[in-house]
Formats: C-alpha cells, structure tokens, sequence
C-alpha cells in the first residue's frame, strides 16, 4: 500500500505517467509474489503490537508496531529479517530485539 500510494502522488503531481506507475507497481508486485513472504495479523500480532505501543520511547505507530510484531512472531528473531528503510522503525526493532535490516546491508 505505501509503493501505490507513493505511486499515485507521483502521478497526481505528474512526477510519472499512469503508464510507468502502472508498470511499476506490476513489477513490485511480481517482486513480493516472487520474493517475499506475505504474512497475515492474527490475534497474537495485535496483543504484541499493543504492547510494543506502549513502549513509548520506541516512537511507534500502529501500522509499524504490527509490523515488527508480526516480524517478531514469525521468526525475524531467528533467520528472518524485518525489512525497512524506515530509521524509527529500525531504531524501535533493537528496542524491541527483532532483527531488522535496511535491506542495503546493515542488519540491527
């Protein structure tokens, strides 16, 4: 959602045609089928995310405390790394001991 959202602004302000953000977002999303996995939230997601929230010097939003819990719950800990180019989001997984990385590199 962030990528076509991005996407969508580029082609409102004309930073893209609809053309090359279509052909874009046909490729990101060819990339996460081919390249990623796609986890869904479940009830324990929502329970850790709440508590990662209220660790209020991490700075967390709630999409982001979703995502490191769901990083967390599914083995980002152990061989899995969250990905993100998002430093808050990096700075609050060492808080919270999930491994995370910039994706360029640098694993915290």
């Amino acid at each position: 959602l962030e990528f076509s959202s991005l996407l969508a602004r580029e082609v409102r302000m004309s930073g893209l045609h609809e053309e090359e953000a279509l052909a874009a977002e046909s490729m990101c999303d060819d990339l996460i089928r081919d390249a990623f996995r796609v986890l869904r939230p479940g009830h324990d997601d929502f329970i850790l995310a709440g508590n990662y929230i209220r660790h209020y010097a991490t700075g967390l939003r709630t999409t982001d405390a979703l995502h490191l819990a769901l990083a967390r719950n599914h083995g980002a800990d152990l061989v899995l790394s969250l990905v993100s180019l998002d430093k808050q989001m990096l700075k609050a997984a060492t808080m919270m001991g999930v491994r995370a990385s910039n994706g360029i590199g640098d694993v915290v």
